[in-house]
Protein backbone atom coordinates (compact mmCIF):
# COMPACT_ATOMS: atom_id res chain seq x y z
CA UNK A 1 0.00 0.00 0.00
CA UNK A 2 1.27 3.59 -0.83
CA UNK A 3 2.99 5.31 2.43
CA UNK A 4 1.55 8.07 3.66
CA UNK A 5 2.73 10.33 6.22
CA UNK A 6 0.18 11.56 8.65
CA UNK A 7 2.05 14.51 10.69
CA UNK A 8 1.04 15.45 14.01
CA UNK A 9 -0.30 18.81 15.07
CA UNK A 10 1.88 19.43 17.29
CA UNK A 11 4.81 19.32 14.66
CA UNK A 12 4.00 22.97 13.73
CA UNK A 13 4.07 23.78 17.25
CA UNK A 14 2.18 27.14 17.64
CA UNK A 15 2.76 28.13 13.98
CA UNK A 16 -1.12 27.26 13.27
CA UNK A 17 -2.24 28.71 16.85
CA UNK A 18 -0.75 32.10 16.92
CA UNK A 19 -3.11 33.44 14.07
CA UNK A 20 -6.30 35.74 13.62
CA UNK A 21 -8.28 37.55 11.31
CA UNK A 22 -6.99 37.75 8.10
CA UNK A 23 -4.41 35.17 8.61
CA UNK A 24 -6.45 32.47 10.54
CA UNK A 25 -8.94 33.09 7.66
CA UNK A 26 -5.75 32.07 5.13
CA UNK A 27 -4.81 29.20 6.68
CA UNK A 28 -8.26 27.91 6.89
CA UNK A 29 -8.14 28.14 3.30
CA UNK A 30 -4.97 26.21 3.04
CA UNK A 31 -7.00 23.28 4.93
CA UNK A 32 -4.67 24.05 8.06
CA UNK A 33 -7.24 22.07 10.28
CA UNK A 34 -9.29 20.18 7.75
CA UNK A 35 -6.48 17.48 8.99
CA UNK A 36 -7.26 17.98 12.76
CA UNK A 37 -11.25 18.41 12.37
CA UNK A 38 -13.31 18.29 15.54
CA UNK A 39 -15.79 16.50 12.57
CA UNK A 40 -14.62 12.77 12.26
CA UNK A 41 -16.06 12.77 8.76
CA UNK A 42 -14.11 15.56 7.51
CA UNK A 43 -10.92 14.42 9.00
CA UNK A 44 -11.58 11.09 7.51
CA UNK A 45 -12.16 12.57 3.92
CA UNK A 46 -9.43 14.80 3.72
CA UNK A 47 -7.07 12.27 4.75
CA UNK A 48 -8.73 9.89 2.09
CA UNK A 49 -8.16 12.26 -0.57
CA UNK A 50 -4.17 11.94 0.29
CA UNK A 51 -4.20 8.52 0.39
CA UNK A 52 -5.66 8.15 -3.01
CA UNK A 53 -3.10 11.24 -4.45
CA UNK A 54 -0.64 8.74 -3.83
CA UNK A 55 -2.27 5.97 -4.79
CA UNK A 56 -1.23 7.83 -8.17
CA UNK A 57 2.37 7.96 -7.44
CA UNK A 58 3.14 4.52 -9.21
CA UNK A 59 7.08 4.77 -9.16
CA UNK A 60 9.35 4.09 -6.90
CA UNK A 61 11.66 7.34 -7.22
CA UNK A 62 10.45 10.69 -8.96
CA UNK A 63 12.97 13.58 -9.98
CA UNK A 64 11.49 16.61 -8.82
CA UNK A 65 7.86 17.02 -7.58
CA UNK A 66 5.82 20.03 -7.76
CA UNK A 67 3.47 20.81 -4.87
CA UNK A 68 1.30 23.22 -6.42
CA UNK A 69 -0.71 25.10 -3.82
CA UNK A 70 0.92 23.19 -0.28
CA UNK A 71 -0.82 24.74 2.40
CA UNK A 72 1.15 24.15 5.76
CA UNK A 73 2.79 21.39 4.04
CA UNK A 74 0.58 18.25 5.42
CA UNK A 75 1.42 16.01 1.92
CA UNK A 76 5.29 16.93 1.79
CA UNK A 77 6.60 14.10 4.45
CA UNK A 78 4.98 11.59 1.65
CA UNK A 79 6.43 13.43 -1.68
CA UNK A 80 9.76 13.03 0.30
CA UNK A 81 9.62 9.71 0.50
CA UNK A 82 8.92 9.28 -3.36
CA UNK A 83 11.10 12.12 -4.99
CA UNK A 84 15.10 13.40 -4.52
CA UNK A 85 13.87 17.03 -5.16
CA UNK A 86 10.12 18.45 -3.86
CA UNK A 87 9.27 22.29 -4.39
CA UNK A 88 6.30 23.68 -2.39
CA UNK A 89 3.99 26.89 -3.34
CA UNK A 90 1.19 28.53 -2.04
CA UNK A 91 -0.14 31.73 -2.71
CA UNK A 92 -0.02 32.96 1.26
CA UNK A 93 3.03 33.58 3.23
CA UNK A 94 1.49 32.87 6.37
CA UNK A 95 1.05 28.79 5.02
CA UNK A 96 3.96 28.36 3.93
CA UNK A 97 5.71 29.51 7.04
CA UNK A 98 3.88 27.02 8.58
CA UNK A 99 5.03 24.78 6.30
CA UNK A 100 8.61 25.53 6.69
CA UNK A 101 8.33 24.96 10.31
CA UNK A 102 7.22 21.35 9.57
CA UNK A 103 9.90 20.71 7.17
CA UNK A 104 12.11 22.03 9.14
CA UNK A 105 10.75 19.74 12.35
CA UNK A 106 11.01 16.66 10.17
CA UNK A 107 14.61 17.29 8.53
CA UNK A 108 13.49 17.19 4.83
CA UNK A 109 16.51 18.68 3.19
CA UNK A 110 15.02 18.02 -0.46
CA UNK A 111 12.01 20.15 0.04
CA UNK A 112 11.68 23.61 -0.69
CA UNK A 113 9.20 26.16 -0.44
CA UNK A 114 8.36 29.84 -1.77
CA UNK A 115 5.34 32.23 -1.93
CA UNK A 116 4.03 31.96 -5.39
CA UNK A 117 1.26 32.66 -7.59
CA UNK A 118 -0.22 29.60 -9.37
CA UNK A 119 -0.67 31.19 -12.65
CA UNK A 120 2.76 32.44 -12.41
CA UNK A 121 5.29 29.96 -11.78
CA UNK A 122 8.69 30.39 -11.07
CA UNK A 123 10.15 27.24 -12.39
CA UNK A 124 11.63 26.44 -15.77
CA UNK A 125 10.02 24.20 -18.58
CA UNK A 126 9.47 21.37 -18.13
CA UNK A 127 11.07 20.69 -14.74
CA UNK A 128 8.78 18.25 -13.07
CA UNK A 129 7.85 14.74 -13.38
CA UNK A 130 4.79 14.88 -11.09
CA UNK A 131 2.73 17.63 -9.78
CA UNK A 132 -0.17 17.23 -7.15
CA UNK A 133 -2.42 19.94 -6.42
CA UNK A 134 -4.95 19.08 -3.53
CA UNK A 135 -7.76 21.46 -3.11
CA UNK A 136 -6.50 24.63 -4.62
CA UNK A 137 -8.23 24.73 -8.02
CA UNK A 138 -11.74 25.80 -6.68
CA UNK A 139 -9.55 28.94 -4.96
CA UNK A 140 -8.44 29.93 -8.76
CA UNK A 141 -10.27 32.39 -10.76
CA UNK A 142 -8.10 31.87 -14.00
CA UNK A 143 -8.43 28.53 -14.15
CA UNK A 144 -6.69 28.31 -17.55
CA UNK A 145 -3.92 30.67 -16.85
CA UNK A 146 -2.92 27.86 -13.60
CA UNK A 147 -3.27 24.90 -16.00
CA UNK A 148 -1.40 26.06 -18.44
CA UNK A 149 1.63 26.95 -15.67
CA UNK A 150 1.08 23.22 -14.86
CA UNK A 151 1.50 21.95 -17.89
CA UNK A 152 4.07 24.31 -18.74
CA UNK A 153 6.60 23.16 -15.60
CA UNK A 154 5.19 19.64 -16.23
CA UNK A 155 7.82 17.05 -18.62
CA UNK A 156 5.34 15.53 -21.34
CA UNK A 157 5.10 11.91 -19.86
CA UNK A 158 4.34 13.62 -15.84
CA UNK A 159 1.88 12.23 -13.50
CA UNK A 160 -0.47 15.35 -12.68
CA UNK A 161 -2.87 14.81 -9.65
CA UNK A 162 -5.77 17.48 -9.73
CA UNK A 163 -8.07 17.11 -6.59
CA UNK A 164 -10.89 19.39 -5.95
CA UNK A 165 -15.08 18.69 -3.96
CA UNK A 166 -17.60 18.43 -5.80
CA UNK A 167 -19.49 20.30 -3.66
CA UNK A 168 -23.57 19.94 -4.18
CA UNK A 169 -27.18 20.19 -2.06
CA UNK A 170 -29.50 17.99 -0.73
CA UNK A 171 -30.70 16.95 2.86
CA UNK A 172 -27.47 15.06 3.06
CA UNK A 173 -24.88 17.82 2.01
CA UNK A 174 -27.55 19.64 4.27
CA UNK A 175 -26.79 18.05 7.33
CA UNK A 176 -22.94 17.91 6.65
CA UNK A 177 -22.65 21.50 5.98
CA UNK A 178 -24.53 21.77 9.17
CA UNK A 179 -22.13 19.47 11.52
CA UNK A 180 -19.04 21.34 9.91
CA UNK A 181 -20.65 24.92 10.90
CA UNK A 182 -20.97 23.55 14.01
CA UNK A 183 -17.67 22.01 15.36
CA UNK A 184 -15.63 24.17 12.90
CA UNK A 185 -16.59 27.01 10.23
CA UNK A 186 -18.40 29.11 12.85
CA UNK A 187 -15.21 30.77 13.93
CA UNK A 188 -14.58 31.27 10.22
CA UNK A 189 -18.04 32.80 9.56
CA UNK A 190 -18.16 35.33 12.82
CA UNK A 191 -14.63 36.95 11.55
CA UNK A 192 -15.81 37.40 7.80
CA UNK A 193 -19.58 39.00 9.86
CA UNK A 194 -17.34 41.03 11.82
CA UNK A 195 -14.53 42.17 9.02
CA UNK A 196 -16.20 41.33 5.42
CA UNK A 197 -13.20 43.02 4.34
CA UNK A 198 -11.11 40.10 4.92
CA UNK A 199 -12.93 38.02 2.02
CA UNK A 200 -10.39 39.77 -0.13
CA UNK A 201 -7.67 37.89 1.87
CA UNK A 202 -9.20 35.06 1.53
CA UNK A 203 -12.58 34.41 -1.20
CA UNK A 204 -13.06 31.13 -0.64
CA UNK A 205 -14.35 28.92 -3.24
CA UNK A 206 -14.41 31.18 -6.27
CA UNK A 207 -14.71 27.70 -9.29
CA UNK A 208 -17.09 25.22 -9.20
CA UNK A 209 -16.03 21.72 -9.89
CA UNK A 210 -18.22 21.99 -13.49
CA UNK A 211 -15.78 24.25 -14.56
CA UNK A 212 -13.05 23.10 -13.16
CA UNK A 213 -13.22 19.86 -15.29
CA UNK A 214 -14.06 21.97 -18.28
CA UNK A 215 -11.08 23.47 -18.00
CA UNK A 216 -8.63 20.12 -17.03
CA UNK A 217 -10.27 18.63 -20.07
CA UNK A 218 -9.20 21.59 -22.12
CA UNK A 219 -5.47 21.26 -21.31
CA UNK A 220 -4.90 17.45 -20.14
CA UNK A 221 -5.10 14.22 -21.51
CA UNK A 222 -7.30 12.14 -18.34
CA UNK A 223 -6.30 9.43 -17.61
CA UNK A 224 -8.45 8.18 -14.58
CA UNK A 225 -11.12 9.47 -12.29
CA UNK A 226 -11.78 9.22 -8.67
CA UNK A 227 -14.07 10.26 -6.11
CA UNK A 228 -13.71 10.22 -2.61
CA UNK A 229 -16.90 9.26 -0.26
CA UNK A 230 -17.85 8.81 3.12
CA UNK A 231 -20.32 6.18 1.93
CA UNK A 232 -19.27 3.47 -1.12
CA UNK A 233 -20.62 5.28 -4.46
Amino acid sequence: MEKVIFPQKSEWGDTLAAHSGGTYLQLVESCSEAYFHKNPITRYLFRQRLRKAMSYFTRDSYDAVLDAGCGIGFLLPSLALRAKKVSGIDHFETAIQCAEHLVHQRGLPSVSLQVADMTKLPFSDGEFDAVVSLSVLEHIRDLDGALKELARVSRKDATIVLGFPMEGKGSLFSFFEMIDYYTFSWRYSRILHKQPELREQAPGHVSTWHEIDSAIARHFYIHDVSFISFFPI
